[in-house]
């Protein structure tokens, strides 16, 4: 008992490593940091080389969803292709003002677009914005 005492009050007199603990926090933050600016990025680079199926957009199943405080609004577009059965995705997109936002959803509620598609994992594909920025360029007058 009276070693197990000793191990304990030994324990408190160790001083906490601040400077470890701030790294650890400080990578923490940064990779939060990339996550938050960079990972559509990275996804539209992934996916850039997939195969293409030709999907649509769900009719009537696109909304608009508040982002939290005022930094905007994302429109969130439900989409199904064909590849190894039926599949869906989700393809979203933030914008400035709700206007745009329901613009932009009302435009492509049930359009056809190329899907890219993993070919090792069929249920999971990705929507490029460049894809959906050809697809909008005749429709918005551009």
């Amino acid at each position: 008992m009276a070693c197990i005492a000793l191990v304990l009050n030994r324990a408190h007199d160790t001083p906490f490593p601040w400077p470890m603990a701030l790294i650890y926090a400080g990578i923490i933050v940064l990779l939060l940091l990339w996550i938050n600016r960079y990972q559509r990025k990275w996804q539209q680079f992934r996916a850039k080389d997939w195969p293409t199926v030709e999907g649509v957009f769900v009719s009537g199943e696109g909304e608009v969803v508040t982002m939290m405080r005022g930094s905007g609004y994302e429109s969130h577009l439900y989409y199904e292709y064909q590849r190894d059965g039926e599949q869906f995705g989700k393809y979203t997109r933030l914008f400035s003002t709700e206007a745009e936002a329901e613009a932009f959803v009302k435009l492509l509620d049930g359009l056809k677009v190329p899907v890219r598609v993993n070919q090792k994992k069929p249920r999971k594909s990705y929507i490029l914005d460049r894809d959906v920025d050809l697809l909008l360029g005749p429709l918005s007058g551009n």
